[in-house]
Formats: structure tokens, sequence, C-alpha cells
């Protein structure tokens, strides 16, 4: 991977922490690389997440999914 595609890589996932991705809270903790940052809503995730990349310049999303060619009209 190249130092640039590095660069945009996010560094943290914020969400709410519940029953259902508790498997996913546990291999982020033992992460070195990705932090979890618990939030007690979802629009406080959303926010905190939208704030960073305004701020940084990273996303949660690299590499955005190709369109849907069914979409395209």
């Amino acid at each position: 991977m190249e130092w640039k595609e590095q660069e945009k890589r996010s560094e943290r996932i914020y969400g709410v922490p519940s029953e259902e991705i508790l498997g996913i809270m546990e291999s982020l903790r033992k992460s070195k690389k990705i932090k979890f940052v618990p939030s007690p809503t979802e629009w406080g995730a959303a926010l905190m997440g939208a704030t960073e990349g305004r701020l940084t310049g990273r996303c949660a999303q690299p590499n955005p999914p190709e369109p849907n060619k069914a979409d395209q009209g």
C-alpha cells in the first residue's frame, strides 16, 4: 500500500456499543491500527465521524462502492 493511501485510512470507528457488534468491538479492541470510539447515540457517532473527516481529510470508507448499474438509468 502506498503512503498516500495509508494517510487516508481512518484510525477510529465511531458507534453505539451493543450486543449485536460485540465481536467487532472485541476485534477492534485488539487492533493496534483502529480504535473503536463508543457513542451513546447513532447521530452522535455520525457527527463525530463526520467532524473527524472534515478536520483530517480521512474518511471511514476510503474506497466508495461502485454505483449500481441499474441506478445509472
